[in-house]
């Protein structure tokens, strides 16, 4: 089965992040085993893809109302590219995280959330612990020590709080077991890791810049707010 869909801009972008699919349907054609989405935005062609794939052997029976068996079998069904399963936080977009100076950051985030919405577990994973690395570097840790040392470090310089390093131990643990001992994680497990990740890099980068941020814009506003007049001296009487 091919479905060909053609979607305008808007309804290509909500459809598709939002798995929304039946709403913005403006044509569909049927023709053999694979659902494709057209999009024309801004004379760009967008094209997606679902596949939907049984087994003979993977089925389950079934009783009609009438007392007659059925059979259903299991479908697998894919996507391309996959549909978003983690949506950016609000302090991220395609373009990196709210933050300066961060380049390097932004790079391996943008691979990671990739990584996670096309069900590649291992290396989201293993991409986890290579942004905390990057992040503890950032924020002036040792590149040289191990990552417990720097989740040590980051401790006594007072960047984390101690629920926030047995967070961080976590995951680097997770993460050494996936690349060292062929761990592979659930996607459950997967996004209890990536929230500990979000924690961390919001409370270390996003919120420090935001108050920056904002000072700043205080201390212009507090040049143009006028001075109380002083009150007139009293006359001697």
């Amino acid at each position: 089965m091919l479905s060909l869909i053609a979607l305008n801009a808007a309804a290509c972008e909500t459809a598709w992040s939002k798995a929304n699919l039946r709403k913005a349907v403006v044509m569909k054609i049927m023709l053999g085993t694979l659902i494709g989405i057209y999009c024309n935005v801004r004379a760009v062609m967008l094209f997606f893809a679902r596949t939907i794939s049984t087994n003979s052997e993977d089925y389950d029976h079934y009783y009609e109302l009438d007392g007659s068996t059925g059979t259903i079998h299991h479908e697998t069904v894919k996507y391309w590219p996959a549909l978003m399963k983690r949506q950016f936080p609000e302090w991220m977009s395609e373009a990196g995280i709210d933050a300066e100076g961060v380049e390097k950051l932004n790079d391996i985030l943008i691979e990671l959330y990739t990584a996670f919405n096309n069900d590649m577990l291992v290396l989201a994973a293993i991409g986890m612990r290579t942004a905390f690395d990057v992040a503890s570097i950032l924020l002036g840790i040792d590149e040289v020590l191990t990552f417990s040392q720097k989740i040590d470090s980051l401790t006594v310089q007072g960047k984390i709080g101690p629920r926030d390093k047995d967070r961080l131990l976590s995951l680097v643990a997770a993460g050494n077991a996936t690349a060292h001992r062929g761990w592979k994680p659930t996607a459950e497990e997967l996004g209890a890791m990536m929230d500990a990740l979000e924690y961390f890099i919001h409370e270390s980068f996003i919120l420090p810049y935001r108050k920056a941020r904002t000072d700043a814009k205080i201390a212009s506003m507090d040049q143009r707010v006028p001075a109380r007049p002083k009150k007139a001296a009293k006359k001697a009487p």
